[in-house]
């Protein structure tokens, strides 16, 4: 039987740790998920947000909000949900405006002013 090469296990290292070679220090940057209410975008956003990531979850799905809350108090860091359609430039384009200039803080279902 033919051996498979394999990388060296890393049982021993916390998730964070695992991650640490791929990623750069992600510690406080902002990160954009879009299709972040479920699947694989909020997979995607929780190990950003572990990463010490402030996360923005995009998606048209009407419980974006809600997997922002429930990831931040998950993960103890700053999320927001945002109801967003990638495949419409202008509103997207709105938002993303928006999310650049927000100062993250802790979540609150309600959109600063």
């Amino acid at each position: 039987m033919a051996r498979v090469n394999r990388p060296p296990r890393c049982e021993h290292l916390r998730p964070r740790d695992r991650l640490a070679p791929v990623f750069e220090d992600l510690e406080g940057k902002v990160a954009v998920v879009t299709g972040g209410a479920r699947g694989l975008g909020l997979e995607m956003a929780d190990a950003l947000a572990e990463m010490g990531c402030v996360v923005a979850l995009l998606d048209v799905g009407d419980g974006v909000e809600v997997s922002a809350a429930q990831l931040g108090e998950r993960r103890g860091g700053q999320t927001i949900g945002l109801r967003a359609d990638v495949t419409d430039d202008a509103a997207l384009a709105a938002v993303l405006g928006w999310s650049t200039s927000w100062e993250p803080r802790p979540f609150s279902s309600t959109r600063p002013a």
